[in-house]
Formats: C-alpha cells, structure tokens, sequence
C-alpha cells in the first residue's frame, strides 16, 4: 500500500514537473508574439509616417503647380482668367489622385 502511494507521488510530481515546463514554453511563446507585435507596429507606424509624408510633400507639389498656373494665366493679359469651374475641376483631380495613392497603399499592405 506505502509502495502504491509513493509511486503515486511520483506520478503526480512527474506532471506537475510537465506542466509547470509547458507553462514556461507557452509564456516565451507569448513574450515572443508580444515582441513580434511590438516590431510589426513600429514597422507600422513608420510606414504609415512615410506614407503620409510622401501624400504632403505630392500635394504641396500640386498645390505649387496650381499656384504658378494661376500666376501665369494672370499675368499673360491676352488669356482670360481662370474659373471657378476649371479651380473645381484642378482640385477635384489633385483629391482622385491623392485617394488613389491612399487606395494603392492600403491595398498592398
């Protein structure tokens, strides 16, 4: 009976010994995953940061672009002045196009 009990003992210490090491293989597994996580939002954040600088610096260009177009057609007296139509029209396009970059960045993520 003693020799039953002990050989329990030893059963019960041997899975206690297993499972406490497959709780330490699981939490460097989570540690591991939260590094990962931690990298792959960085790498986010610093995409996103590019991104958003490459949209600023392409809609200042274009905003550039607008303003010497209106410079020139205002200085040229024998052109007529620019509309509010054709104002309507460059801005909508400077927005598609912006939107387009937007899309393209999303969508290869």
């Amino acid at each position: 009976m003693c020799m039953d009990l002990s050989g329990s003992v030893l059963f019960i210490q041997a899975r206690i010994a297993q499972k406490d090491e497959a709780l330490t293989r699981y939490q460097n597994l989570l540690e591991q995953a939260r590094s990962e996580m931690t990298e792959m939002q960085r790498h986010h954040s610093d995409e996103m940061q590019a991104v958003q600088q490459q949209l600023h610096q392409k809609n200042e260009a274009a905003f550039k672009k607008y303003r010497m177009a209106i410079k020139e057609s205002l200085s040229r007296p024998d052109n007529p002045v620019v509309t509010n139509e054709q104002v309507v029209r460059y801005n909508i396009s400077s927005m598609v196009f912006v939107l387009l970059l937007i899309f393209n960045f999303w969508y290869y993520l």
